[in-house]
This record gives C-alpha cells, sequence and structure tokens, in this order.
C-alpha cells in the first residue's frame, strides 16, 4: 500500500509516479545545497540578480581596485550617474517623450502643426529646455496628444499670454515641469502644463497629470484665509479661537 500523500493505493501506479518524481528532485535540490559552500551559495543567489545590477557592481569594483592599484582618487559614482540618467531617459519610448515645451490646448492643433503655423508666437515651438536632447523634437507626437479641433485664434487671450511666458521660461531652463489652472467666478479662464514629468521622465506634463505633494495644503489653506478676507468674512488680525472655539483650548488664542 502507498503510504505517501499523493493519496493513491498502488505506488507503482502511474498516477502515483509524478509526486514521487516531485518529492525526490526537491530532496535532490536539498541535498545540493547542504553540499555547496557559502561562496557556491552566494554565487547561486546572484543569478536571479537583475544583469543591470550585477553590472553596476561589478563595475564599481573594478573602478575601486584600479582607483586603489593607482593610488588614484576618482568621483567614479558621478561618472557613473550620468550614464544612468541617460539610460534611465532612453528608456522611456521614443513616442512618448514631450515635443513641445507647453502641452497643447485640447481645441488647438495638435503638436506636429504647432511648430509652423502660429503656435511659434506662442511659445509653442520653443525647444532646448532643460533635460531635453537636441533630436527629442524629431521623435514623434507623444501618445495622448489633443487631436486638431480649432484654430489658435479661440484660446483666451489670457491664456494665450500665460502659454508664452511659459515658452519663454521653458527655453530658458527655469523649470522642468509645471501646471497652471486659473479659475474666477467659477468659471476656468487658464489650464496650462508644460515641460516634462521629470529629470529621469521625458514624458510631457498634461493638465490631468498628478504629482506626489508633500505640506501642499498650507498653500490651500492661505489662499482660502485671503479669499475670505477680501470677502469681509475675516480679518487678519483676528484671533483663530473667535473663528475655531476648540483651537482656544490650553490657552491659545
Amino acid at each position: 500500500m502507498c503510504v505517501r500523500t499523493c493519496g493513491c493505493v498502488d505506488h507503482h501506479s502511474d498516477a502515483c509516479r509524478p509526486s514521487l518524481l516531485r518529492q525526490e528532485r526537491e530532496k535532490a535540490r536539498k541535498k545540493k545545497q547542504e553540499a555547496m559552500s557559502e561562496e557556491e551559495k552566494k554565487a547561486e543567489k546572484k543569478k536571479s540578480w537583475p544583469k543591470e545590477l550585477i553590472f553596476f557592481l561589478r563595475t564599481s569594483e573594478l573602478l575601486q581596485g584600479l582607483g586603489s592599484k593607482l593610488n588614484v582618487r576618482h568621483a567614479y559614482m558621478r561618472t557613473m550617474a550620468a550614464a544612468a540618467r541617460r539610460g534611465l531617459r532612453e528608456s522611456v519610448p521614443a513616442d512618448e517623450w514631450a515635443r513641445t515645451p507647453v502641452w497643447p490646448h485640447s481645441d488647438r492643433p495638435s503638436a506636429g502643426a504647432m511648430g509652423r503655423g502660429r503656435g511659434m508666437d506662442m511659445g509653442m515651438g520653443i525647444r532646448g529646455g532643460p533635460n531635453r536632447s537636441s533630436s527629442s523634437s524629431a521623435r514623434g507626437v507623444p501618445i495622448g496628444y489633443p487631436a486638431p479641433r480649432s484654430a489658435p485664434s479661440l484660446i483666451p487671450r489670457l491664456e494665450q499670454r500665460v502659454r508664452q511666458r511659459l515658452g519663454a521660461m521653458y527655453a530658458r531652463g527655469s523649470f522642468l515641469g509645471l501646471q497652471v489652472c486659473v479659475i474666477h467666478e467659477n468659471q476656468k479662464l487658464v489650464d496650462v502644463a508644460a515641460g516634462e514629468m521629470g529629470p529621469l521622465n521625458p514624458r510631457p506634463v498634461r493638465p490631468d497629470s498628478l504629482f506626489p505633494c508633500l505640506g501642499a495644503s498650507r498653500f490651500v489653506g492661505v489662499a482660502l484665509v485671503h479669499a475670505l478676507v477680501a470677502q469681509g468674512r475675516l480679518k487678519y488680525e483676528q484671533p483663530i479661537a473667535e473663528v475655531w472655539p476648540e483651537f482656544s483650548e490650553h490657552a491659545k488664542r
């Protein structure tokens, strides 16, 4: 009778053989591991590491050894970092790179037409911003760029001026990526995005792009206070406890 965990009656049956083979392989694997030296175990673990990580570690060890042998000091990590940054940027598919400094308006021609028309006057065709390779403008229209719908003249004048200013600032390297949205009396007057998502991410910033913001609520709070003061509902010198009674605990004002 078969007393193994496979549950069959005859351990020589076809149903039992796969279970027996798995158990035998597991025993052989454990026996091999026990017989391996510590160095062999380390080498076995490294086989599962990413090839890029192994190359990085071996290269850094090589540079360290050369520097020590020749008694030469060199910031080799800085040298390697430049190549690593370039590799990370180039790992982004070419058709996803930002092609224009300012994200095209949803009701205006796409990026391919901007450099040939009036978009040049609004900072849409300026190249050479920060972290941009010289060939990025020829990489094709990034995925998700708005399709052409109507003439640039339909863009509100205020947004045109914001786009001009952002295009000029980006060309000077004043920022990497940003969003500008102006809402007045429940009407959106400006909704502009410009630049790239990050120093290692050449994708364009879009109006719906999300960024991790730490401590950003304080700016919203300040804006709300200014708005309430403008409406006459608050005063700058007014004690907080008058508006928020619970704040007065522990003799706070």
